[in-house]
């Protein structure tokens, strides 16, 4: 626990597992700031969501979790991103996958809305 921030994903997800979360969306932030701040509010008590943060470009084991919370709770994503060039190439990341991955990445994608 990083105190009301959450939890930091360790590199290897395979091993944990979820249970029943109670939550309606999922809540994937660019921002770390913006992050921080909706968890100062405890936006959780006010949305049932389970809030999610890449800190910018987000790596395979975020992804990695919110594909699989999407298809095992068959929970709606949610995206805060910035209206820039790099806010719509992170957004991208989520729904599309990384050019870098080829195939191997759509399976760590999901079917996010983009909210601003």
């Amino acid at each position: 626990m990083l105190g009301k921030s959450g939890y930091e994903l360790p590199g290897d997800t395979s091993n944990l597992t979820f249970e029943s979360l109670g939550a309606r969306y999922i809540l994937v932030v660019e921002k770390d700031a913006v992050f921080k701040t909706l968890c100062d509010c405890l936006i959780w008590t006010e949305v049932p969501c389970v809030m999610v943060t890449g800190r910018g470009y987000p790596g395979l084991a975020v992804r990695e979790v919110v594909s699989r919370l999407e298809h095992d709770f068959k929970l709606p994503v949610l995206g805060l991103f910035d209206y820039n060039p790099h806010g719509l190439q992170i957004l991208m990341t989520y729904r599309f996958g990384s050019a870098r991955m080829g195939r191997e990445g759509v399976r760590y994608t999901c079917r996010i809305q983009w909210l601003g």
